[in-house]
């Protein structure tokens, strides 16, 4: 599978909307046309001003051609733009990282997932009822452990018990401050599963950390009726492709 995944987040500026969305769609035709690009996929909130990218590479080269070719376009979108976030998922060579560096990115490594030594990332077409969520947990000032251990027991309940969960991937940044989670659910039956099963082992984690959650798409109805009273931050997908896994 992949090497490389990253997550862009940023804020549009007031009235750049239109230019944003246009240099955008053209960091994702960059990608389309490379071929080892598996992902990318561009998500905004009109009503928030937010957008959030997320892209998949095959590996550190496939990253650092398609930013050579879209470097014009992310011009674009960085002069579009404010206060942006670029995490890193994958090990980056100094040289990678010295491409990147105005992206000032947070680099995270795999931790555990549905899958014993490495991540999945969401690479095909999304199926009509799919759900993917990011979820970033900030930890609290000396409860790493009591994090880990908390994580641990919540991916058991997962394993053992979420067959609609189709990836449940840890990862941690550098300094061990802040944790990211990558689930996707199959559908909405999936999502609702996991809510009722890893329930108590949640509480367990926000015992020792806060969390933002994002739902990367729009959400099917009665899911969005579930989360709502949580107003949860929906981006709606503007652009992107994503390869299927026979291809990749």
């Amino acid at each position: 599978m992949a090497g490389i995944e990253t997550h862009a987040r940023c804020r549009i500026q007031e009235g750049r909307l239109e230019a944003f969305k246009r240099h955008a769609s053209r960091i994702v035709d960059a990608a389309r046309e490379a071929g080892d690009v598996l992902r990318c996929d561009w998500f905004i909130s009109e009503e928030r001003g937010e957008a959030v990218a997320m892209t998949v590479y095959r590996d550190e080269d496939a990253l650092l051609a398609h930013r050579e070719r879209a470097e014009e376009a992310w011009r674009g979108v960085r002069s579009t733009s404010s206060a942006g976030v670029f995490e890193v998922f994958g090990e980056l060579s100094g040289r990678a990282r010295a491409v990147l560096a105005d992206e000032n990115p947070r680099m995270f490594r795999f931790v555990r997932g549905l899958k014993d030594g490495q991540p999945q990332p969401v690479v095909g077409a999304r199926k009509p009822d799919g759900i993917e969520i990011y979820t970033r947990f900030d930890i609290r000032d000396g409860e790493l452990e009591a994090f880990k251990a908390c994580g641990a027991e919540l991916l058991a309940v997962v394993r053992d018990s979420d067959p609609g969960t189709l990836r449940y991937d840890w990862f941690c940044d550098e300094a061990q401050l802040q944790c990211v989670v990558m689930d996707t659910y199959a559908d909405t039956q999936g999502m609702f599963a996991h809510m009722r099963n890893a329930h108590d082992a949640h509480e367990k984690v926000l015992a020792h950390a806060s969390m933002i959650t994002e739902f990367l798409g729009e959400l099917p109805a009665d899911a969005a009726a579930a989360v709502a009273k949580y107003d949860p931050f929906v981006v709606s997908r503007h652009a992107g492709f994503r390869l299927e896994p026979e291809a990749a």
